[in-house]
């Protein structure tokens, strides 16, 4: 698992009123960022090894010798699926869809959003010196450095 949180710590954001208006800013941030990391993986496009996954298992053609077991035919292998994987620099190419059902990012409290990337492989995913396959540290940093106090500001004066 991994997780990185975004914290506004000026004390301006103190104020309880400040602090209402603030929720739905800070939801519609959020919202924003999860959508911006999961649109790095799906507009890549991969250029990694090409590999069969997924035996696709059905009803054998006429005439194919099956063996018996146990009383009961095997169902045969009629295809596979086909998977292109990312190549060392590339967002990871989508596969099983786990990695990308387990980002979210979520309001943690009144001041705070965390993003999470809840699968345990995406530490390794994400490094630099083990696969090299960015999708989330450089996404985070990229939008938080950029982008992040720039659209609260923005959204906050248009709900103010």
């Amino acid at each position: 698992m991994k997780f990185v949180t975004l914290t506004l710590r000026k004390s301006i954001w103190r104020d309880d009123a400040r602090r209402r208006v603030l929720n739905n800013t800070l939801n519609r941030v959020a919202d924003k960022l999860e959508h911006r990391i999961k649109a790095t993986i799906d507009n890549s496009s991969p250029a990694g090894r090409l590999y069969r996954r997924l035996a696709i298992k059905g009803a054998p053609i006429r005439g194919m010798k099956l063996q018996r077991v146990k009383g009961a035919y095997h169902r045969a292998v009629v295809g596979y699926k086909i998977h292109r994987a990312s190549a060392p620099g590339q967002p990871p190419a989508k596969d099983t869809g786990e990695l990308y059902r387990s980002i979210s990012v979520k309001r943690i409290n009144n001041i705070s959003v965390r993003a999470r990337v809840g699968v345990i492989y995406a530490r390794r995913l994400d490094s630099l010196t083990e696969m090299n396959r960015p999708f989330f540290d450089s996404v985070v940093r990229t939008y938080y450095r950029e982008e992040f106090k720039n659209d609260v500001r923005q959204i906050y004066t248009e709900l103010l």
